[in-house]
């Protein structure tokens, strides 16, 4: 066994700049393997296209089936082309329920790049550390109508028609 070198301060120095320097080689890696560009650029540009033919197919599905469901309902039962008018708008209302299966395909599409996004971003939380967290401190800085607007409630969140019933009581 080797007798141990005693080290001066010129020394430990020396050794926590090398560590550093791994380190930052090692930061930098881990980040360009988190190709930003790439999720810029490939990723979050299809799934936010994706999501607007989400919200077109939505909307043209949802008008045929109005439309559609407002002339079955307005028609004469009386009249001779009663059942054809019928069955014509029902087949429309099939043929528009066809949009939940591509909706479906391409919301798939969109939870996989935003789950990719996600571990990306958690990978760099970790190699940033705990320091960089921001705080939560639970409250919405949102003003104005923003603050108002929150969307659909999750199916968890949401309050029943119970508790809305027992407030107007």
């Amino acid at each position: 066994m080797e007798p141990a070198v005693k080290k001066g301060p010129a020394d430990i120095l020396y050794d926590e700049v090398w560590e550093l320097a791994r380190t930052i080689v090692d930061a930098r890696k881990q980040i360009g393997a988190l190709r930003p560009s790439k999720l810029k650029t490939k990723n979050v540009s299809a799934a936010l296209l994706e999501m607007d033919e989400i919200v077109k197919a939505t909307e043209e599905a949802s008008n045929t089936i109005m439309d559609s469901a407002e002339i079955m309902s307005s028609a004469d039962a009386s009249d001779a082309g009663y059942s054809a008018l019928v069955q014509e708008n029902c087949s429309k209302i099939f043929e528009a329920c066809v949009f939940q299966d591509l909706t479906g395909q391409r919301i798939s599409k969109v939870m996989t790049t935003l789950e990719l996004v996600d571990t990306h971003l958690q990978d760099l939380q970790d190699l940033l550390g705990p320091e960089f967290d921001e705080p939560d401190d639970g409250v919405d800085e949102r003003e104005g109508d923003e603050a108002l607007l929150n969307g659909p409630a999750l199916t968890d969140e949401a309050i029943s028609q119970d508790d809305i019933d027992a407030l107007f009581d």
